[in-house]
């Protein structure tokens, strides 16, 4: 229902009427492929004390790495108020043989977060836990359609940063392989 998901739309992005700027400075000798993409794969180690805080608090870790983006967004902007693209798998569960169809699910939405210093960080995951809850009711919005019911103007991005988290399943064959590796280093 695109009416009801206007109606959603409209009122997550009021009041946003431009991309949330990275607030990076480029010099001379950085490339815009050199600042466009940016991996990071996490420790073993870090990866479980986060998971561990995440399951503590009843959060997933998709929520740890949004709030951190969010919070890093606004100290490189100087904005409480960021907006940033997230990604959703696309794939219904109920849509029966999803996982076996050939073609791409996956749609690119914003995410709004407001940073507040001075609120305890778990509550703070957890109404971003709860805003993103809400956005899955929606994602199947086209985001032309999205970029149309904000108050961003035509022709401008909706947003300027793009978080793709993705949590595979390791076959457990594969995943003993790699430790038996990374122990032999």
């Amino acid at each position: 229902d695109l009416a009801q998901a206007e109606t959603f739309w409209r009122s997550h992005l009021q009041g946003v009427t431009a991309p949330t700027p990275l607030g990076i400075t480029r010099t001379q000798k950085e490339t815009a492929a050199d600042i466009a993409n940016g991996t990071h794969l996490l420790s073993p180690e870090l990866t479980q004390t986060l998971k561990t805080f995440a399951r503590q608090h009843q959060l997933t870790l998709n929520t740890l790495v949004q709030g951190a983006w969010g919070i890093l967004l606004s100290r490189y902007s100087g904005e409480t108020d960021v907006v940033f693209g997230v990604t959703s798998a696309g794939r219904p569960p109920d849509l029966t043989g999803a996982e076996a169809m050939v073609g791409v699910f996956i749609n690119t939405l914003p995410a709004r977060v407001s940073v507040d210093f001075d609120q305890p960080l778990v509550p703070w995951l957890q109404s971003i836990q709860t805003q993103q809850a809400c956005l899955r009711q929606y994602e199947y919005s086209p985001l032309i359609q999205v970029q149309r019911w904000s108050e961003v103007p035509p022709g401008s991005a909706l947003f300027d940063s793009i978080v793709v988290f993705e949590n595979y399943p390791v076959d457990p064959e594969l995943e003993a392989v790699s430790q038996e590796s990374t122990a032999k280093q």
